[in-house]
């Protein structure tokens, strides 16, 4: 009844032949194998080089850069003034560097508003300054440029610059820190006595946070001056001064000094006279008030 028969032939321990046949009926599996566990075939993995296909590991496509979230910027307020905002958010609208337009309209900022009674708000981005430019009487009067009559080293080595104005800055840091931190370190030009396009060292600068506006930053015309390069360098008109009646509310009508070397005299620097013009004086006169400037951003 075998419907399938296996023969095996071998030879035994004694060199004999033997013919055993195995098989099994069409209900009996073979005898031998009914226990061997089946093992599903597996198809084999295509190997590149090998005469297959070259298998081509997914592509992880890179992280998008994440942007960290900028600084916040304080509540719009349209009906607000300068006046409206702390220094520290002052600082974070100045680093935003917004068109006029947009801080008259968000925020109802504008040129010749007052900060704490007594800032003035002269530009808004002043000569590269990047940052809100203010003014300010600081009430002192007397300060010397220089203790003998002396500009020719100009203002960045004069007594006002090195001296005087560190005390003023020290002094307001004391009563009023958060101002003082909202302050920009910047670098202004300084021109120097004599004829500049004729000399290879034509200006001096000074790195500071506290400093005497130029003759043209108040927007006085020099072109008519002797020496006219030298006021040049010292940058350009504060965008609120159309008019020295302007440059007079900041100090009410009082002279101040400002930075610029006479270019014509070794001993003199400028300064707003209280009718309404700028000319010079010697550097060690006390007949002068002292207003200063600043950038917050």
């Amino acid at each position: 009844d075998y419907a399938i028969a296996t023969f095996y032939t071998y030879a035994n321990g004694y060199g004999e032949v033997q013919t055993i046949t195995k098989g099994f009926s069409q209900n009996q599996e073979f005898n031998d194998a009914k226990d061997v566990p089946v093992t599903p075939a597996v198809d084999a993995p295509v190997i590149p080089g090998a005469g297959g296909t070259p298998v081509t590991p997914p592509t992880q496509e890179p992280d998008e850069p994440v942007t960290p979230p900028g600084p916040t910027l304080p509540v719009e307020n349209p009906s607000g003034t300068v006046d409206s905002y702390s220094w520290s958010e002052l600082k974070l609208l100045a680093q935003a560097k917004m068109s006029a337009a947009d801080l008259k309209a968000k925020y109802g900022i504008e040129l010749g508003q007052k900060k704490d009674g007594k800032y003035w708000l002269v530009d808004l981005d002043g000569n590269d300054y990047e940052g809100f430019v203010f003014m300010y009487d600081t009430g002192r009067f007397g300060d010397l440029m220089n203790d003998g009559a002396v500009s020719s080293a100009g203002y960045a080595y004069c007594k006002m610059a090195t001296t005087t104005m560190p005390a003023i800055y020290s002094a307001l840091a004391s009563s009023n820190s958060e101002l003082t931190d909202a302050m920009k370190e910047i670098t202004v030009i300084c021109n120097k006595y004599g004829d500049v396009s004729q000399s290879d060292n034509k200006y001096y600068t000074l790195t500071t946070k506290m400093f005497l506006p130029s003759v043209n930053e108040i927007g006085v015309a020099t072109s008519t001056w002797t020496y006219p390069e030298g006021y040049a360098l010292e940058g350009s008109r504060f965008d609120y001064f159309t008019s020295l009646s302007r440059v007079a509310e900041i100090s009410g009508g009082k002279s101040f000094w400002l930075r610029s070397a006479n270019t014509s005299s070794s001993a003199a620097f400028c300064y707003y006279n209280d009718g309404g013009y700028v000319t010079s004086a010697t550097a060690n006169i006390y007949v002068h008030y002292t207003v200063a400037a600043f950038v917050i951003g």
